[in-house]
C-alpha cells in the first residue's frame, strides 16, 4: 500500500503513513479527552498531566510487551530503545497507560474513574485510526485466502510481502505483490468506530462512573479476541493455541466484567457517590486555577 507516505523535499527526509496515524490519533485523543473530562467537571491542568502520562506509560508498555513476546529479536538490548526497530503492541500500551495514568491520579487523590470515562471514546476512535495506518503500512495483516472477493495485497517492501516473500520465495519468481490476505485492519477501523459511538451514546444513560470505561473495555476485548482470529502475521506470540493479544482480552474481559458488576451493586447501594471525583478534586482544581491566574 503507501507505508510512507510522502517525502519531505529538499530533506528527503520520509514520512510514514503509521506515524503520521498514530500523531493522528494522540492529537485527537487530546481534544475529545479534555471535551469530555471538563462535562465531568476535572480539571483541565489535571486532564492534561494525566493525557501525557498516560502517553509515555502507553507507548513504555507497548514497546515492553512486543520486545516480550519477540525477544530474540533484540540480542542487542540497543535495539530496545529504537522504534524502528521492530514494533509495538496495543495491549500493551493499553494497559501502561491506564496502570500510569491511575497510579498518577491516586497521587493527586482524584478518582480515576472520571478520566478513565473521558478518555476511552479516544483510545477506540484511535483504534480505528491505527487500523487505517497498519492498513496503509501493510503491517498487522490478515490471513491468507483465496476466496475472499474483497480479499487485498501488498506490495514489495512490505512487512506482508516481506513475510510471504519468506515462506513462497516470492521476489525470486518476480511477484512483487504478496499473496491474496483478509484485509483485517480495516475491520479494525470498522470496529474502531463503531464502539466509540456506541460508548458516546451510553454517555446518555449513564448510571455510575467507570460505566463508560468498562463497556468500553468489554467490548473492545471482545472485539479484539474475535480480530485476532483473522490476523495472519506471525509477531504476535502464542500461548498454546491462543495469541497473546487473545490470552490478555479473555482476562481483561472477564476483570471488567467482574468490575463491572461491584461497582453496579456499590453505587446502587449509595447512589451519592455514583459520580465521586475524590478527596483531592478540591485541591487538583484550586491548582488549575492558580495556574491560569
Amino acid at each position: 500500500m503507501h507505508p510512507v507516505l510522502f517525502k519531505v523535499p529538499l530533506l528527503g527526509l520520509e514520512v510514514y503513513s503509521y506515524g503520521v496515524l498514530l500523531g493522528l490519533s494522540l492529537l485527537a485523543g487530546w481534544f475529545l479527552t479534555h471535551h469530555w473530562a471538563s462535562k465531568e467537571g476535572l480539571p483541565r491542568e489535571t486532564v492534561a498531566d494525566a493525557f501525557v502520562v498516560a502517553a509515555l506509560g502507553g507507548l513504555v508498555g507497548a514497546r515492553l510487551l512486543y520486545v516480550a513476546v519477540n525477544f530474540e529479536e533484540f540480542r542487542n538490548p540497543l535495539h530496545i530503545v529504537e522504534l524502528n526497530h521492530g514494533g509495538l503492541m496495543g495491549w500493551g500500551g493499553l494497559l501502561g497507560g491506564a496502570l500510569a495514568s491511575w497510579i498518577f491520579l491516586r497521587r493527586k487523590k482524584v478518582c480515576a474513574l472520571p478520566w478513565f470515562d473521558s478518555a476511552v471514546p479516544s483510545v477506540l476512535l484511535g483504534m480505528a485510526l491505527l487500523g487505517l495506518g497498519s492498513f496503509l503500512h501493510g503491517s498487522d495483516f490478515g490471513r491468507q485466502t483465496d476466496t475472499l472477493s474483497w480479499a487485498v495485497q501488498f506490495t514489495a517492501g512490505t512487512p506482508a510481502y516481506e513475510w510471504h516473500d519468506q515462506a513462497y520465495g516470492l521476489a525470486s519468481q518476480g511477484i512483487v505483490w504478496s499473496r491474496p490476505v483478509q484485509p483485517v485492519q480495516l475491520y479494525a477501523v470498522a470496529v474502531g468506530l463503531v464502539l466509540f459511538a456506541l460508548v458516546v451514546l451510553a454517555r446518555r444513560v449513564r448510571a455510575f462512573g467507570g460505566q463508560m470505561f468498562l463497556l468500553g473495555v468489554i467490548t473492545y476485548s471482545a472485539a479484539t479476541y474475535t480480530l485476532e482470529i483473522s490476523r495472519g502475521d506471525p509477531k504476535r506470540g502464542w500461548l498454546w493455541m491462543w495469541s497473546v493479544s487473545q490470552v490478555l482480552a479473555v482476562a481483561v474481559l472477564a476483570l471488567a466484567l467482574v468490575a463491572y458488576g461491584l461497582l453496579w451493586r456499590r453505587f446502587r447501594r449509595d447512589p451519592s457517590k455514583a459520580f465521586d471525583l475524590g478527596a483531592g478534586i478540591h485541591a487538583a482544581i484550586d491548582s488549575d486555577r492558580k495556574s491560569r491566574d
